[in-house]
């Protein structure tokens, strides 16, 4: 039996996205988790000259209200993640019902809002120079 599975670009932008977020919400919502397995659903896709994608990503194990919804565009010969948000009722301190953010693609998400920026800044400063 072959057991080999080819990880298409979409794919690939996709779990690099949620390794980022894991990144951030581990440890800070003791609901998250995303080892699970992730069930992907393409909402909206647009097939022109500039290719875009809407996604939606529903962590194995999370509430039926709760998901991930990532707008991504292929570029450069490479899908990569533009931007999105986290929707759950469960986020923390000031950030509502939402985290939206931005990317730095690959490696970095930038925040939508000043309290999604505030909980960035407390989870991962790293990404965040310091001013004098």
């Amino acid at each position: 039996m072959n057991a080999r599975r080819e990880i298409h670009g979409l794919d690939y932008a996709i779990c690099v996205l949620v390794s980022i977020l894991d990144k951030v919400f581990r440890g800070r919502c003791d609901w998250w988790t995303v080892g699970r397995g992730l069930d992907i659903e393409i909402l909206d896709r647009q097939d022109g000259p500039s290719k875009d994608v809407l996604v939606q990503i529903r962590p194995v194990g999370w509430r039926k209200d709760e998901y991930i919804v990532a707008r991504c565009h292929w570029g450069g010969g490479e899908w990569y993640v533009f931007e999105g948000h986290v929707d759950s009722l469960r986020l923390p301190g000031d950030l509502g019902f939402q985290f939206g953010f931005q990317t730095n693609w690959p490696f970095t998400l930038k925040p939508l809002g000043d309290s999604a920026e505030h909980f960035l800044r407390e989870a991962m400063p790293g990404w965040f120079k310091k001013v004098s």
